[in-house]
C-alpha cells in the first residue's frame, strides 16, 4: 500500500510536470521559433560568442512572456541601417537631393535675379573644401608629402571636375533641359566603359539590365517634360552647340567619378577631399579671373542672392563629403544611376516654385530608377583579375572547437 501511494504520487508529479512542459513549449515556439525540449524547459543553452536570442537572457534562462521578445524602436532603426542595401539607397537619395539642391538654387538665381555665375559658385565648393579638410590634413603633418608624391594626379582629376561643373551650366544657353537630361545620362556608359579598363571592374548581365531600367526611368522622364511641354518648344540658341558641351561635360564627369573611385579606395576620402579642393580652388579661381570678373562686379549681394549662393555652396559642398561615402559601399556607375532620380527631385520641387505642370509620369519614372538602383546592386558581378576564382584555404568558422576548449574567439596567427 505504502509503494502504491509513493507510486500514484510520482505519477503526479510527472504529469504536472509535463504539462507545464507542454504550455512553456507552446509559449516559447512561436517567440524563439525553435523547437523546445520537452524535458528541459526553461533552460535555453547558448554559446559564448553568439548574441541573446529573443526572449533569452544573457544566461541563457528563459524570460517572463512580459519581457521576451521586446526589441526598442533605436535598436530596429540600427539594425535596418545596418543592411548594406539600405545604406547603398540611402547615401545615393542623399546625393541625388543634395544635387537637386545645387539645380534649384541656380536656376533660382537665374529666373529671380538674373545671375549667372557657375565658375564662381563652384569656387566656393572649392574653397570650403580646402578650408575644411585640407587645414585638417595640413595638422596631421601628411600634406606635404602627398604633395611630392601625387600632386599631379590631384591637379588632372580638379581640372576635369572643375570644367565638368562649368560645362554643363553654360550648356543650359544653348540648348534644351531636354536635351541636357538625355545627354549627360551618356557619363553612365562612359563610367562603365573606364572602370572596365581602369578599376578591372565586371558587371553580371543583369546589371547591364539595370542600367536599361534606369536608362527607361530617364526616357519616361523626358516623355512627362514633352507631354507637358516644360520647355515651352525652346530648343535653345544653338542646339549643337549645347549638345556637344554635354557629351563633352559627360565624359569629363565619369573620368572624375572614376579616378575619385580610385583614389578613395586606395588613399581614403580625406586626401581626395583636400586635395581636389585645393587645385580646384585655384583652377577656379583663375577661370574666375579670366571668364566672370564682369559678372561678378555686376552682383548687387542683396539678401536673396548671398543666400541662394550660400545655399547652393552648402549643397555641393555636402554633396562632395557624401560623394566618397556612396564609392566606398558601392561604385561610380551607381553613383552615376543614383544621379538620375534628381531630375525627378527637380521637377517636384518645380511644381511649387516655377509652376511645372504634374504628370504621374514622374512618379512611373522615379519607381523605374529605384528598382534599377536595387537590381544593379543586389546582381552579383563576375570575379574580377584580381579576385582569386577559389576562396583561400582556411579554416571554416562555423567548425566547433576542440571539447577541451572553451568556446571563446579564436585569435589568428598571421
Amino acid at each position: 500500500e505504502e509503494g502504491l501511494k509513493q507510486g500514484t504520487h510520482k505519477w503526479m508529479e510527472m504529469t504536472v510536470f509535463k504539462s507545464y512542459s507542454k504550455n512553456a513549449e507552446d509559449e516559447a515556439a512561436p517567440l524563439l521559433d525553435l523547437p523546445v525540449d520537452d524535458t528541459v524547459v526553461g533552460l535555453h543553452v547558448a554559446s559564448s560568442d553568439a548574441a541573446p536570442s529573443a526572449g533569452v537572457d544573457e544566461r541563457g534562462l528563459l524570460l517572463p512572456p512580459s519581457t521576451r521578445n521586446h526589441v526598442s524602436l533605436g535598436e530596429r532603426l540600427k539594425a535596418f541601417y545596418a543592411r548594406p542595401m539600405v545604406r547603398v539607397l540611402l547615401f545615393g537619395q542623399i546625393v541625388s537631393l543634395l544635387t537637386c539642391g545645387t539645380g534649384v538654387t541656380s536656376q533660382l538665381l537665374v529666373a529671380q535675379y538674373s545671375v549667372a555665375v557657375p565658375t564662381f559658385q563652384v569656387f566656393t565648393n572649392y574653397l570650403l573644401l580646402a578650408l575644411v579638410y585640407g587645414t585638417y590634413l595640413a595638422h596631421q603633418g601628411e600634406l606635404s608629402g602627398i604633395l611630392r608624391q601625387r600632386w599631379l594626379v590631384y591637379l588632372l582629376i580638379a581640372f576635369a571636375d572643375v570644367e565638368a561643373n562649368y560645362i554643363v551650366v553654360k550648356a543650359y544657353q544653348y540648348t534644351s533641359i531636354t536635351s541636357i537630361q538625355l545627354l549627360d545620362c551618356l557619363s553612365i556608359p562612359a563610367v562603365m566603359l573606364l572602370s572596365r579598363f581602369l578599376l578591372a571592374a565586371r558587371y553580371a548581365p543583369l546589371q547591364y539590365f539595370a542600367v536599361v531600367l534606369c536608362m527607361g526611368g530617364l526616357g519616361t522622364l523626358v516623355a512627362a517634360d514633352v507631354l507637358t511641354h516644360r520647355n515651352g518648344g525652346d530648343a535653345g540658341s544653338n542646339p549643337a552647340l549645347g549638345d556637344g558641351l554635354c557629351v563633352l561635360a559627360a565624359v569629363l564627369y565619369a573620368v572624375s567619378n572614376v579616378a575619385q573611385e580610385r583614389s578613395v579606395r586606395m588613399h581614403g576620402r580625406l586626401e581626395f577631399l583636400a586635395l581636389v579642393g585645393g587645385f580646384g580652388t585655384l583652377i577656379s579661381a583663375a577661370q574666375l579671373a579670366i571668364f566672370e570678373r564682369s559678372e561678378l562686379a555686376s552682383l548687387s549681394w542683396d539678401g536673396g542672392e548671398v543666400g541662394l549662393l550660400v545655399g547652393f555652396a552648402g549643397c555641393l559642398f555636402a554633396l562632395y563629403s557624401f560623394v566618397p561615402t556612396l564609392l566606398r559601399l558601392s561604385s561610380a556607375t551607381m553613383f552615376n544611376l543614383a544621379l538620375l532620380t534628381s531630375d525627378v527631385y527637380s521637377l517636384l520641387f518645380g511644381l511649387f516654385l516655377f509652376h511645372y505642370t504634374f504628370s504621374l509620369l514622374y512618379f512611373g519614372a522615379f519607381s523605374l530608377i529605384l528598382l534599377g538602383l536595387v537590381v544593379f546592386h543586389r546582381a552579383e558581378p563576375p570575379p574580377t583579375p584580381t579576385q582569386p576564382l577559389l576562396p583561400s584555404p582556411t579554416l571554416p568558422e562555423s567548425l566547433p572547437p576542440p571539447l577541451s576548449q572553451s568556446r571563446t574567439p579564436s585569435v589568428s596567427v598571421q
